[in-house]
């Protein structure tokens, strides 16, 4: 499932491996949402830019011309690439489309669905790991982390701190997210109120637990989380900084809470980023409350609605 920490784990396995193959390697993460928006060009322009370290990536115009570059460039090199977030078994095709990779080779591919490992006509095994979540022991460790700063809660707190993780079910993103928004909260009925919250939450329902922390912003941040959603994730932050003023929102200040909740990032280049199951639930808030179209909406079947409904 999305947020069980499969591309943490696969940064960590690139980081350590990287050195031997040299130069050779590539890391191309999210490629189910850049797919959607950007198109899966970008992603092969990314991986022989990698590579071959040399302009001709920027010549590719479309999808087959990518394929022939990449067969061209890898077909004779030892190389280490990682798929992150792969949906379809097409992806895979169109990036490591190579009858004979160079021996050494490894490829990584992350997905939360394993049925688009099985690529007709590609003959290499493939070795599955399926995730696991945290041990309690870990996952009281990380929630402890994020809600007292500590590797273990304070012993009048143990009990709630278990009852949470507990229900988490041992998903980093989720037990990072519930954390911090307790963080700094002493009151125990907050505390035994969170607990309740999560335990009317469906088990499994990862989107649940985390708009947990979302009803808990006060509407300008709510919005300015919505709108990061659905246009600005990967965008400079100065960008929309303005818009938000003009419309009277405390920006700064509902930045600094969005990235104290573990709920965005802002990157050393000043790029916003949000975890996919975050993005994901934030697009699902807009689309349910029609206030925003995202990438991949249609805009004249959404107006359509809209008219039939208020027409």
């Amino acid at each position: 499932m999305g947020g069980i920490g499969k591309t943490t784990l696969a940064k960590i396995i690139f980081n350590q491996i990287c050195p031997r193959f040299g130069k050779d390697c590539s890391f191309l993460d999210d490629i189910r949402e850049m797919t959607k928006t950007k198109g899966l060009v970008e992603r092969q322009k990314k991986l022989l830019s990698d590579i071959s370290y040399s302009g001709r990536a920027h010549k590719i115009d479309n999808a087959d011309e990518g394929i022939r570059a990449i067969r061209k460039t890898i077909r004779n090199k030892k190389v280490l690439i990682v798929l992150d977030d792969v949906d379809e078994g097409n992806q895979i095709k169109k990036l490591i489309r190579v009858k004979s990779l160079c021996p050494g080779s490894r490829i990584l591919i992350t997905t939360r669905d394993k049925s688009v490992l099985k690529v007709r006509g590609f003959k290499y095994e493939i070795l599955s790991y399926e995730m696991e979540g945290l041990s309690e022991e870990n996952a009281l460790q990380l929630f402890s982390r994020h809600a007292f700063n500590d590797n273990s809660p304070p012993t009048n707190y143990y009990t709630l701190s278990k009852g949470i993780v507990s229900i988490a079910s041992g998903l980093p993103l989720a037990l990072e997210a519930i954390g911090s928004l307790l963080f700094g909260l002493q009151e125990r009925t907050i505390w035994e109120e969170m607990l309740e919250k999560l335990r009317e939450t469906p088990n499994g329902d990862v989107l649940g637990k985390l708009k947990i922390s979302y009803d808990a912003l006060e509407t300008d941040q709510q919005q300015i989380f919505l709108d990061i959603a659905c246009f600005c994730v990967g965008q400079m932050k100065i960008d929309p900084h303005y818009m938000w003023k003009d419309c009277g929102f405390k920006a700064e200040y509902a930045i600094h809470v969005l990235v104290n909740r573990c709920m965005i990032k802002v990157l050393d280049n000043n790029n916003f980023w949000m975890h996919d199951q975050f993005r994901d639930l934030g697009r699902a808030i807009a689309k349910k409350e029609r206030t925003r179209l995202c990438d991949g909406d249609d805009p004249i079947c959404e107006l359509r609605s809209m008219e039939v409904k208020y027409g």
